[in-house]
């Protein structure tokens, strides 16, 4: 009898599609739902890694990518590893190496980029579609969905940004380009509401770039006219998500300039605000003291710790374990060679994708906007947030990352 497979059951390139589109579909609206379609993937790649002879040929852009990727997840799990901090601790770098592995069935087995699109519209939607009810029906004065509401409010907001990068795909169709406009129309819209209906307020910062992004991808491709129309309905949408008390928008932004205001005019350390900048205060106290290889997570608590008892800082801030910023974050704990690692893998992809700007196929570009807007949105997020404090942060940057490149890459072959 011959030996069940994979390819033998379904065919390998649908299977990576399907996986592709639950990684986005299901990414909010499920236990730990951008698990299921990046487990699906990295299965994938371990039934490739382990058949040398079946590997994909990598262009040295590919291995940029993924040496990105496992030069953070490398340091960390060496600050891991010299604290002794467990296997709880090891669990989030590890997962980096994940998305590395499924890179190899991804390049092998190509998803179709429909699915990609589709993934991402539905997951928006879903994502919003859940918010709004728990906000408005089920009394929940900030929605949460599975995940912490920080993490869920963000990586919504980035699913609808997605999907208005997608748009440029969807309008230069041929087949079906109606609904695939308004399926990204409302991933979009969506995807705005259900970070509104959580009161993620940090996740907003990035909305500024992200229109700048998309101008400069898509100023010379598409209709000026459609495109200052886009951009002036996205303000509008801005500003009416903003009045609307329902979304609470108003309500935590009014209270984040209060608690600003006060940090600084009345020494009030206890609020949301106040405790962030009391943990940069101490972060920053405590940086220039090691600077190349950081004081680890124990080490960085155990001086929090003493400079409470000292009364250096607030004892507030005794009760987290990051500083709610993942640039200094790392640096705190993982020095500036941490800090460098974070740095490549967000630039790089950005540098890389960058080429594609220029394409003249409206798939390629939507990529490039998509690959770009990616590392963009988490900057902004891990200003207020150590997004990678969560595994939903992981998961979604390193698979979301290697999924568009390599759907990206394909085409670039393709064309060339």
């Amino acid at each position: 009898m011959n030996r069940l497979s994979i390819p033998a059951v379904i065919s390998p390139f649908t299977f990576s599609s399907v996986a592709v589109f639950l990684f986005g579909a299901l990414c909010l609206i499920a236990p730990s739902g951008y698990s299921w379609g990046s487990a699906l993937l990295a299965l994938g790649g371990l039934f490739i890694l382990f058949r040398k002879h079946q590997w994909p040929e990598f262009t040295r852009d590919d291995v940029k990518i993924m040496l990105a990727i496992g030069l953070f997840a490398t340091l960390w799990l060496l600050e891991v590893a010299l604290e002794s901090q467990g296997w709880s601790r090891a669990e989030r770098p590890l997962k980096f190496y994940a998305a590395i592995i499924a890179t190899f069935f991804l390049f092998k087995y190509p998803p179709k980029i429909e699915y990609f699109w589709a993934g991402i519209a539905t997951g928006a939607i879903g994502a919003g579609v859940w918010a709004a009810w728990q906000g408005l029906f089920e009394g929940i004065s900030r929605a949460r969905g599975f995940t912490h509401l920080i993490q869920y409010g963000n990586i919504s907001l980035l699913l609808g940004v997605l999907s208005l990068a997608g748009l440029g795909w969807a309008l230069q169709r041929e087949n079906n380009k109606h609904r695939w406009v308004a399926l990204l129309i409302f991933g979009f819209i969506f995807g705005l509401l259900g970070s509104a209906f959580t009161g993620a307020r940090g996740g907003w910062v990035a909305l500024p770039f992200v229109a700048v992004v998309l101008y400069i991808v898509y100023r010379d491709f598409l209709n000026k006219k459609l495109l200052f129309t886009s951009i002036g309905l996205l303000l509008i949408f801005i500003t009416a998500i903003y009045l609307i008390p329902a979304t609470g928008v108003q309500k935590r932004v009014n209270i984040a300039v209060t608690e600003l205001n006060n940090f600084y005019e009345k020494d009030v350390r206890t609020s949301s605000v106040g405790i962030r900048l009391e943990m940069w205060r101490a972060s920053f106290l405590l940086i220039p003291e090691k600077p190349i290889f950081g004081w680890g997570r124990k080490g960085y608590e155990a001086e929090r710790d003493r400079m409470i008892e000292e009364k250096i800082v607030h004892k507030n801030i005794g009760r987290f374990t990051s500083v709610h910023n993942e640039f200094i974050d790392t640096t705190l704990k993982r020095g500036f060679i941490g800090l460098i690692s974070l740095l490549m893998m967000y630039l790089l992809p950005v540098f890389l994708f960058k080429k594609g700007i220029r394409a003249t196929d409206a798939a390629t570009r939507s990529l490039a906007a998509a690959g770009i807007l990616l590392p963009v949105c988490f900057m902004s997020f891990g200003l207020t947030q150590v997004f990678f404090s969560h595994n939903s942060g992981v998961m979604v940057y390193s698979f979301m990352l290697v999924i568009i490149w390599t759907i990206f890459s394909r085409l670039e072959t393709e064309h060339d």
